[in-house]
């Protein structure tokens, strides 16, 4: 099946409508079917007989290579001489949720669409396949300079305070520096942490560039009681310079000072190195708690992002660790 491209779809490449975020209902099947067949078990809402990170438990066995080291028994380990873990029953239906990024940093886009824009429709679609699944839908949106939060709820009550605040924010047109940015995502994590139960989902939608320190710590924090769906958004601009010597650029507002860029193939490289320095870090950040990055192209067609991030695969960081 031909998926279309964003800019067939969308009327703006630069903001984005409620109706068009509802209307993509429409799509989450192409991405729920195929998940079903792969998963080929129905989730619901009574706990089932697999055994994961619910909130009920279960039993303790002996560690097995693979095991998550954060559930490890170490009163039984100490006390038998051997590796033991805890094992839960796993409640099928939990929260899923959101945090997207919808600051003034993310209002940037030279390919398809602005990544803003991107954001605003993979949460939506991957909201609406969440649904189908029968999970409730909660989270965070990270505005410009504040940030707002909504708690998980069912049916079709949960889906519609994330659609509602997601285009609200593309009617934000504030413009603020990194730091305002920063506390904004800062607060939005911090809503998430305070209504995000113990082995629930989040599904954080950002381009992760403007993370400090303190940012880092706190997605670490929440790394330990729930499972990170990362979906880094990228332009195609950030990653690779156009070969084309010297740009000028203008700032876009009040006729603000012109300055001029060199894309000369010193730039291109010292560009292309400055990028992919923090692309491992944000990799290495969620990799600490076993979780693997998205990486989607702010230009990629909406469906092919939506099954990458919804087929993500978890790493094991002990794996990952003896790689290095």
């Amino acid at each position: 099946m031909a998926i279309a491209t964003p800019s067939q779809v969308f009327a703006s490449p630069v903001h984005t409508q409620l109706d068009e975020l509802v209307h993509l209902q429409t799509i989450a099947s192409l991405v729920t079917s195929r998940k079903r067949r792969t998963a080929a078990r129905q989730q619901g809402t009574a706990p089932s007989k697999q055994f994961g990170r619910g909130l009920d438990f279960a039993e303790v066995r002996e560690y097995h290579a693979g095991d998550e080291v954060r559930m490890m028994d170490w009163n039984v380990t100490a006390r038998t001489g051997r590796a033991h873990i805890k094992l839960f029953m796993e409640e099928r239906e939990r929260p899923v949720l959101f945090l997207v990024d919808q600051t003034s940093a993310m209002r940037f886009g030279t390919k398809g669409m602005f990544k803003s824009a991107m954001a605003a429709r993979l949460s939506a679609l991957l909201a609406w396949c969440a649904l189908a699944d029968g999970d409730r839908i909660g989270g965070a949106v990270a505005y410009p300079s504040s940030a707002v939060r909504f708690k998980p709820a069912g049916q079709r009550r949960g889906i519609m305070r994330l659609l509602q605040s997601v285009a609200v924010a593309s009617e934000k047109d504030d413009e603020t520096d990194v730091q305002v940015n920063r506390r904004s995502i800062l607060s939005a994590l911090q809503h998430i942490k305070s209504m995000a139960p113990a082995g629930s989902r989040l599904v954080f939608v950002s381009d992760f560039q403007t993370i400090d320190t303190r940012i880092e710590q706190e997605i670490s924090s929440l790394l330990r009681r729930v499972e990170i769906t990362p979906i880094c958004i990228q332009d195609a601009l950030e990653s690779e310079l156009p070969a084309r010597g010297v740009l000028p650029v203008r700032a876009k507002r009040g006729g603000g000072p012109s300055f001029a860029l060199n894309t000369g193939s010193a730039a291109q490289k010292a560009h292309a190195l400055k990028f992919e320095k923090n692309r491992m870090r944000i990799n290495e950040l969620f990799l600490s708690g076993g979780q693997a990055v998205t990486h989607v192209q702010s230009h990629e067609p909406l469906v092919d992002a939506a099954m990458k991030a919804w087929f993500g695969v978890k790493i094991n960081p002990q794996v990952n660790n003896a790689q290095q």
